[in-house]
């Protein structure tokens, strides 16, 4: 469920990976992944919506296909806990996917806003 301020950044500093197994059929850009990334939390997520485009290849995994969630989830956990620098290079990814989409969705809103001056 939602987790707000202090809490929600005690739940990031707490995990080491968000597995994001969504079921929801319109699921279009969860905040919840940005927020992980954001705090160099690598993602495990399904596929829907703008999923696929929000987690970097370098940090993380979505998984396209539901009835393999949970065999290719254990997968790469076991990958990570196998690798521990992996992860490492993965929370910093992560991070640098989030700086990267920020970066450029800033970017974005700037050139929105002056053409709404016109």
């Amino acid at each position: 469920g939602p987790v707000y301020g202090a809490d929600k950044v005690r739940f990031f500093e707490q995990i080491d990976v968000l597995v994001f197994p969504t079921r929801y059929v319109n699921e279009a850009e969860p905040v919840t992944i940005w927020e992980a990334l954001g705090a160099s939390v690598p993602v495990i997520a399904l596929s829907r919506g703008c999923i696929s485009s929000m987690v970097p290849g370098d940090a993380g995994w979505v998984i396209a296909d539901p009835s393999q969630f949970i065999e290719q989830g254990l997968t790469h956990l076991g990958f990570l806990l196998d690798k521990p620098a992996e992860l490492t290079k993965m929370k910093t990814a992560a991070r640098a996917g989030f700086e990267a989409a920020r970066s450029k969705y800033c970017s974005q809103l700037d050139t929105l806003l002056l053409e709404m001056k016109v």
